[in-house]
């Protein structure tokens, strides 16, 4: 995303626009993926990897955490940082924006979580005594919460207007259980939380301080998640080397429907729920397929050797995506291979997040992939920032 080079570390949709707003470790930059064109590009360089970007639901503001714990508080219309707010002490590593575009709440290294007034660029810290970093964070779909966890496995609801504690609780053996790695919010509001090396658990923010209830002892270091659409069952598979751990559990009853292990390439990586079936890549270049009623293993395939793979993103009824260096386009029905993509080392693939496309970067150029059509933009040389001149106003922005 600008002339000197430097890996793109984060991406998010502009929400109702074609523009994606991407984060490298020196600069922001806004890119139409339907042109393929860069809209905007400012430097944002403050000593390390930008860790995580997110944009507000009206599309208006982006909020940003860097290595030395900067939040960058921006306004996507203009790609300029809208006041200047305080810092974690140290890196800043999960950031997420409120429903209402009016709030963004940050996770640093620092022992805290922040809760941003975006409009004043303002905020107010809630600091845990236990833990090196706090990540990851979460708004509720209504808005009117946060939900902050640690590495020490503390887990807070926050007043999303005022930051007031409104309940705390704690993982269960958080000695042996910690930290939170995934989390999911259902639609009744609570919320499914994994942790490393524990049960999968379920979180009432209402009584946090009760605790949680557990579908199991034995569910391993929980890494992935997905959930059906109807919320009758989530999938999660577990980190074991070489080793496919995947359990599915009935959200209703709260007990485990089956679980299924398999020597695999690599730890999971990824899980996906698409219709019945369960795809799930590895950490060394497999995708296996699973049957969402009973775990029989329905297809393995070796997409590549020792290339990590990211979760799956369902692109049909049948088929995924499978981001990677080469990602991959799969039919689960008969597991066909049915399109690669990329096939030069160097260049870098970052997915989008539930979409069937991700951007390309080979060096100073940018392009984007479509999964389903099997095209790639032309590429786009980029030239130093004194070259592309942030806009004033821009017209993919309502």
């Amino acid at each position: 995303v600008h002339g000197d080079g430097g890996e793109i570390t984060g991406v998010a949709r502009v929400p109702g626009t074609s523009l994606l707003a991407a984060a490298s470790h020196e600069a922001i930059a806004l890119y139409d993926l339907d042109a393929g064109a860069l809209v905007a590009c400012a430097p944002w360089d403050h000593g390390g990897d930008t860790h995580m970007v997110a944009v507000s639901p009206d599309g208006t503001r982006l909020a940003c955490g860097a290595h030395d714990g900067v939040v960058g508080l921006w306004s996507v219309a203009a790609l300029r940082e809208a006041g200047v707010p305080a810092r974690h002490v140290r890196a800043a590593f999960a950031v997420a924006v409120s429903p209402d575009g009016a709030a963004a709440l940050t996770g640093g290294s620092d022992r805290s979580a922040r809760l941003w007034d975006l409009a004043a660029g303002t905020s107010r810290a809630h600091a845990f005594s236990a833990g090196l970093f706090v990540s990851p964070v979460r708004f509720t779909r209504d808005g009117r919460r946060a939900v902050v966890t640690n590495d020490a496995g503390d887990i807070v609801a926050l007043d999303a207007r005022t930051g007031e504690c409104l309940g705390r609780g704690r993982f269960p053996d958080a000695e042996r259980y910690r930290p939170f790695l995934v989390m999911h919010e259902l639609r009744d509001g609570r919320w499914l939380a994994g942790s490393a090396g524990g049960p999968l658990t379920r979180w009432d923010l209402d009584a946090l301080a009760e605790g949680p209830t557990s579908f199991a002892d034995d569910a391993g270091q929980v890494v992935c998640l997905d959930v059906d659409p109807g919320e009758q069952v989530a999938v999660s598979a577990s980190y074991t080397s070489e080793v496919l751990d995947v359990s599915a559990w009935d959200l209703a009853r709260g007990t485990r429907r089956w679980r299924a292990t398999y020597t695999a390439p690599g730890y999971a990586s990824g899980v996906r729920v698409v219709g019945a079936r369960v795809a799930v890549s590895t950490a060394k270049g497999g995708l296996v397929v699973l049957s969402l009623h009973d775990g029989a293993l329905l297809h393995a395939l070796e997409l590549s050797r020792e290339e990590f793979l990211l979760a799956p993103i369902a692109t049909g009824p049948d088929e995924v995506v499978v981001p990677g260096k080469r990602p991959a386009r799969v039919n689960l029905a008969d597991g066909r291979c049915l399109a690669r993509f990329g096939g030069t080392p160097d260049v870098a693939w970052t997915a989008i997040d539930g979409e069937p496309r991700a951007l390309c970067q080979r060096g100073e150029a940018l392009a984007v992939a479509d999964f389903v059509a099997g095209t790639i933009t032309p590429w786009r040389e980029l030239g130093p920032f004194s070259n592309v001149t942030p806009t004033a106003a821009s017209p993919f922005v309502a």
